[in-house]
């Protein structure tokens, strides 16, 4: 941009504050609300000042008056009721200021009393799931550390005891001179001890996701999460939470990507999908008609990734919208449905 030209600003200030935290959660938000007046201001002044024909021609605008108005409304909507819904209990008390045992305590409180959970609720149980996902590998090796170092340093291996027991024992090779038979079994019990050294941990893993309900046969090592939204969405989340796993230690951590779902996701990701991808999906209210084409993209780009499996196993997609209608459960394992007070057509 020249310097003599009439519009010279390249710095929005979006009042957030200085913010020491890098991954901070208020300067997302606060750039969110500050695009979107942002661009609630021009729709208004170019409705206001210049016919539609003329905004059409001039900037390419095709919104009349009645759409302006409806984003308005959506955008206090958002506030007034998507917003604390998510923030909130579904009683209505906050949980900022608690800890997590403090939060978890309470959810188990409501469950006990038979309370369905809320938006905030489900929310916070699809995090904690796919906080498992992203933990289970450290929580293998620490148990495969814990297991070599017992075994080791109290002389306690399974098959090597087993082997005491049976008179093949320690050390076996001074009696295979005298007992070929008693030397190949305390061979053999030995290498089923060096198996489970080697197994013990992804034999842990198993187990473990087996318990917990998940997919068995996810791979191992770091997760990727692939965030599938509108490019402004996917791309501000996607600094956010590579941010917050900056300081993370191996395979404790997370790779995260952004793509577009009615564009650039299908052609970028599907032929990546490995078992066990963490995919969060944006759909739009498609029970909106001008919105329906865009749902039902978002929904087919879904059923591809998850057309990928191997051994059974396939990406993990989560969704979060207006709309109620879940879609294929194939391909989707989890929806969360934001409320909304938007009048909706019904017809039939």
């Amino acid at each position: 941009m020249a310097r003599c030209e009439p519009f010279c600003a390249r710095i929005f200030s979006n009042y957030s504050g200085w913010r020491p935290a890098e991954p901070t959660t208020v300067a997302a938000a606060a750039a969110h609300a500050t695009l979107t007046e942002l661009l609630l201001f021009l729709l208004h002044a170019y409705s206001i000042e210049l016919s539609p024909e003329q905004a059409q021609q001039l900037f390419g605008m095709t919104m009349p008056r009645d759409d302006v108005r409806c984003l308005a409304e959506l955008r206090d909507a958002s506030v007034d009721e998507a917003i604390p819904a998510i923030c909130l209990r579904s009683d209505g008390t906050s949980v900022v200021g608690l800890s997590a045992s403090q939060a978890a305590r309470r959810m188990l409180v409501d469950w006990t009393a038979g309370k369905l959970p809320g938006v905030h609720e489900r929310l916070v149980d699809c995090g904690k799931e796919w906080a498992q996902r992203v933990n289970e590998t450290w929580h293998a090796t620490v148990f495969s550390a814990l297991y070599v170092w017992g075994t080791i340093f109290f002389s306690f291996a399974p098959m090597h005891v087993v082997s005491v027991v049976v008179g093949c024992g320690d050390p076996f090779w001074e009696i295979c001179p005298l007992d070929g038979k008693c030397c190949a079994i305390g061979f053999a019990l030995r290498l089923v001890d060096v198996v489970i050294y080697v197994w013990i941990g992804w034999a842990f893993l198993l187990l473990r996701r087996k318990l917990r309900g998940s997919d068995v046969f996810a791979r191992r090592g770091k997760r990727v999460l692939v965030i599938a939204d509108v490019p402004w969405v996917h791309q501000s989340l996607e600094i956010y939470v590579s941010k917050l796993f900056a300081l993370c230690y191996g395979d404790n951590g997370i790779d995260v990507h952004g793509a577009n779902p009615m564009d650039s996701f299908v052609h970028r990701f599907t032929h990546r999908v490995q078992r066990g991808v963490l995919v969060a999906l944006g759909r739009p209210d498609g029970r909106l008609s001008a919105l329906q084409r865009a749902e039902g993209a978002c929904l087919l780009a879904a059923m591809q990734g998850a057309a990928i499996q191997n051994m059974g196993t396939g990406p993990e997609i989560f969704s979060l919208g207006h709309n109620p209608a879940r879609g294929n459960p194939g391909a989707i394992r989890e929806h969360v449905v934001l409320p909304s007070s938007r009048c909706v057509p019904r017809y039939g």
